[in-house]
């Protein structure tokens, strides 16, 4: 069965269960509230040393204005020294040697999570003369301290090496200046985002959460949430809907749709089909026509069966409010092989109220074959869409069928008090 899915309906679900939506909302609230006021200041520590190249007159003896081609050897050397150095398995190494001492400050890090600290700790910047290598952490004690300028100082090492073994000219005094890590700079970030803009993150969070939440709800939701639900299989009109039980106003809509035919049978939910038959068939008998009320709820009882065995028809009938009432019992069962005494029996009254709820035995089936229209009779707080769609299906009312009373609709049903049908385009 295809549940019916509108924005409309949506919402309406949705402010009919607002305090799902609201206690979301509150708790997003109260969590960045709390995050807000319970987070601290970071300090970041950032240690930096650096490798400078001298001067174009320390490679070759001369003063500024060199020649073309000593121009473009010093050029191409510190270019060629500068990718050595910076080079992707230096840091490999590095790490290596270092990560038994940075897994001992970070006991709790798995070993990738540990690494991967490291290397979003770890940082190289170059410029055409410099090489700018750094290490930064949250602030710690000592020992991290002196972890940093390790770091920095070895890295440093390894390039100067690396640049030395491939350009020997480098290993001259003056044509690499190293210089050894030192604390550059103490950063504070602040965690949080301010009081007003968490309040404001924590709200939307919330309302989208629950939104989200009611819709899953929403969709999860199988009873009959509007009549466009059942409207396909049960016909395209709403009889009536009621918190409770319906009342008497649904009864001229039934007499008007059943015209001149006789026999109506009603089928549902037990309680919902007593409630529409019991109103209808009064109804009926109140605007003088002689009715017939022909329960199959009481299964104790069975003076259909009795008739159809040959006992005469006013000697079972009894009268209930002023109404003729004829309980069937299990008899339904007899209906098609005794059609003489059933036709005898429907030509004995201007009008026969069938009360017929839904057993899941057949009777429904044969209930409505002999009867000329069909009512659902339907208990939203109890009843799933999946339900109606199998009482339809026995009861394979098609044209018969006249529309739904809907009785005990709790807030869970978002439909109107009348159903209109879309128009099909053609």
């Amino acid at each position: 069965m295809k549940k019916e899915l509108t924005l409309k309906n949506y919402v309406i679900y949705v402010c009919r269960y607002w305090l799902i939506t609201a206690i979301c909302v509150v708790v997003g609230l109260a969590t960045m509230l709390f995050y807000g006021i319970f987070s601290k200041e970071a300090e970041t520590t950032v240690y930096e040393g650096n490798i400078t190249f001298g001067g174009i007159s320390n490679f070759f003896n001369v003063d500024t204005n060199a020649g073309e081609g000593q121009t473009n050897l010093y050029n191409s050397i510190r270019s060629y020294a500068l990718e050595l150095m910076s080079a992707p398995q230096l840091q490999t190494d590095l790490y290596k040697e270092v990560s038994a001492d940075w897994k001992a400050l970070n006991g709790r890090m798995s070993d990738s999570s540990a690494q991967t600290a490291f290397y979003e700790a770890f940082a190289i910047t170059r410029s055409n003369s410099y090489m700018y290598v750094s290490f930064s952490q949250v602030k710690g004690d000592e020992q991290h301290n002196a972890f940093a300028v390790r770091v920095v100082d070895r890295y440093l090492d390894l390039a100067r090496e690396s640049a030395i073994h491939y350009e020997k000219i480098l290993e001259e005094e003056g044509k690499l200046v190293v210089t050894p890590a030192t604390l550059q700079t103490v950063e504070n970030s602040d965690e949080s985002t301010g009081l007003l803009l968490n309040c404001v993150i924590g709200i939307a969070i919330g309302l989208v959460l629950g939104l989200v939440i009611m819709f899953v709800v929403y969709f999860a939701d199988r009873r009959i949430n509007s009549y466009g639900d059942i409207a396909q299989i049960t016909g395209n009109r709403l009889l009536g809907i009621g918190k409770s039980a319906t009342g008497n106003e649904t009864c001229p809509q039934i007499d008007c749709a059943m015209g001149d035919d006789k026999t109506l049978v009603v089928c549902g939910s037990a309680a919902a089909c007593g409630n529409v038959s019991n109103r209808f068939a009064a109804y009926s008998s109140g605007t003088g026509r002689k009715t017939l009320l022909m329960d199959f709820s009481r299964r104790g009882e069975d003076a259909l069966g009795a008739y159809l065995d040959g006992k005469s028809l006013d000697a079972l009938v009894r009268e209930e409010n002023g109404v003729s009432v004829l309980c069937g019992g299990a008899s339904w069962a007899r209906a098609n092989k005794e059609r003489k005494r059933i036709e005898a029996l429907k030509d004995a009254y201007e009008r026969v109220v069938i009360c017929a709820p839904y057993g899941g035995d057949g009777a429904s089936a044969v209930l409505t074959a002999m009867s000329d229209k069909v009512v659902f009779a339907l208990d939203q707080g109890a009843i799933r869409c999946r339900d109606v769609a199998s009482i339809a299906q026995e009861a394979q009312a098609g044209y018969k069928a006249i529309g739904a009373v809907i009785d005990n609709a709790g807030k869970s049903f978002v439909g109107e008090k009348t159903y209109f049908a879309e128009t099909e385009e053609e």
